[in-house]
This record gives C-alpha cells, sequence and structure tokens, in this order.
C-alpha cells in the first residue's frame, strides 16, 4: 500500500471527495495503516463506501462536430482513495485469470506483456500465412458501441460467478456497481447527480478488466477467427467459406441478446484481401 501510495501522480484530477492526489502522497507514511485498515474492511464485507460509488464525469472530445454530445467520450473521475483499492482487485483478478488460464489468448487489451502492436503482428502474420498458401481472407472489423456504458450488472455478476471468481470478491464488485452516482462537469459547472443502472465506470482501475470478462467467451460463440484488443474486434475467416462469416455476425447479434452484450455493433467494416471494402 505504501508503495501505490508513493507512485501517485500529483498531477492527476481529483474526485468528487475533492482530496488531491499530491495530498496522499505527502501523507503515505502517515495515512499507510489507516487506509490499509479501511480496504481491508471493505473487502472483508465486501462493501464500498458510498462516497466511493460518485463520479464526476468530464467529456472528453473525440472527433466531428464539437456540439453534438455523442462525439465525445465520458471519462469518469472517481475518488482517488477507491482507485488505490482497485487497484488490490484488479491485480488479484489478474492473477487469477491469468493463472487459471480463463482469460482467451485472443485478448490482447489492457494485459501484461501484450498491446495493440502484439494483436497487430499475431493478426498480420496469421493473414499473410494463409495468403501465402493462395487462400485470400474477408475481414471484419467491429467496434461496440458505447461498451463501457452498457455492461448488464447482473450478467457481469453470473459470468464472474461462472469462471470461478471468489465468493467475497464477487460480491464486493457487485456492491461497487451498485447505486452509483455520476455527475457532469464542464467548465467548472456540474448537473445534478443521476443513478448509474449499467456499465462500468469509463475511467476506472477496476473497469476494463471487467470489460474483459463480459466478452470473454465471445471468440467461443463463432467459428471465424477472433481478435481482441479491450472491446475492439477483429473477426475473419477464408473466402472460400464467404458464408461462414455471415453467419457469425449474425450468431454474435444473437450471442448479444441472450446472454452475451447489451451494446450495439456499430462502425462494421469488411475487407478483403485485396483491400476492397463491403458491408455485410
Amino acid at each position: 500500500m505504501l508503495a501505490q501510495l508513493l507512485r501517485l501522480n500529483p498531477y492527476k484530477a481529483t474526485g468528487p471527495d475533492d482530496l488531491s492526489p499530491r495530498v496522499l502522497k505527502e501523507l503515505a507514511h502517515s495515512i499507510c495503516a489507516p487506509l490499509t485498515a479501511l480496504y481491508q474492511k471493505s473487502l472483508d464485507t465486501a462493501t464500498v463506501p458510498s462516497d466511493w460509488k460518485k463520479a464526476r464525469v468530464s467529456p472528453i472530445y473525440k472527433k466531428g462536430d464539437k456540439y453534438l454530445p455523442s462525439n465525445y467520450r465520458p471519462i469518469s473521475l472517481t475518488c482517488i482513495a477507491s482507485k488505490l483499492l482497485e487497484h488490490i482487485v484488479t491485480s488479484n483478478l489478474n492473477n487469477f485469470l491469468e493463472t487459471s488460464g480463463t482469460l482467451t489468448p485472443c485478448q490482447h487489451g489492457f494485459r501484461s506483456c501484450r498491446s495493440c502492436e502484439s494483436q497487430l503482428i499475431e493478426l498480420t502474420s496469421h493473414i499473410s500465412s494463409l495468403m501465402d498458401k493462395g487462400e485470400e481472407v474477408d475481414a471484419c472489423f467491429l467496434d461496440f458501441s458505447k461498451a463501457f456504458d452498457k455492461v448488464d450488472h447482473k450478467k457481469l455478476v453470473q459470468k464472474l460467478r461462472n469462471i470461478g471468481v471468489s465468493q467475497q470478491i464477487v460480491t464486493w464488485v457487485e456492491d461497487f456497481l451498485r447505486n452509483r452516482t455520476q455527475a457532469v462537469v464542464v467548465d467548472g459547472h456540474s448537473s445534478s447527480p443521476c443513478q448509474a443502472t449499467s456499465g462500468v465506470p469509463q475511467g476506472s482501475v477496476v473497469g476494463p478488466i471487467l470489460i474483459h470478462i463480459y466478452i470473454n467467451n465471445l471468440p467461443n460463440a463463432v467459428k471465424s477467427k477472433v481478435r481482441l484488443f479491450a472491446d475492439h474486434t477483429v473477426i475473419y475467416y477464408t473466402v472460400n467459406n464467404k458464408q461462414q462469416l455471415q453467419h457469425d455476425l449474425k450468431h454474435w447479434r444473437s450471442w448479444k441478446r441472450l446472454g452475451g452484450w447489451s451494446s450495439s455493433l456499430s462502425n462494421v467494416n469488411i475487407l478483403d484481401s485485396a483491400g476492397k471494402g463491403q458491408m455485410p
């Protein structure tokens, strides 16, 4: 815990409690013991303080018309103390997933020793080997719309149980997601807080690993080859079986409705090995 406090970036934004990371870092040696006791109590009772469930949503511009709210990514600024505890939970979840081999090898997002580059190398290497054998390949690039915002809490909790996560952590995650509130802050002005009934906070520490668990069984739903980087997906198949790729895309829609994803697919682009695009 002391090491985490000392590693805090003093220039990071504060959360709803207005407790600066600079203060936590400067007082690291004094607050380490009581903060550790507080975290242990939270884990033992599987409860999260209500103040740590509040978020300031900062809209980050992506692209397009700046006057359209849909062109902004909502980043949740939460309490720094909560993020430190999330680091502990995330580290334990990661260790469990990696040592048990639960996490699909198709996933390269937010994983140790994996990245966009490693996924791109594997993708291009595999497609090149297929083309060297004289085969053509169709590839479909998918982006889940508002992925972090539309995670179904009940389905996520059930998936945590299904893969063997301890009941203590499952209950803690369930409480972490329950009764969360958020308010949009722009130029120092805040909206009225509203309750977040679905999704995981985008900008939280534990959010990415929960997304991984939520879509972990996605590659098993299709016969085509799948490559994942967080919620961004590439699915591809050889041209000699074009119907299989189309069938898998339809099957994913059923997977989404019946317990996989509550979001929709957006920005769907199919490219053949000649570089020509087509829509499904």
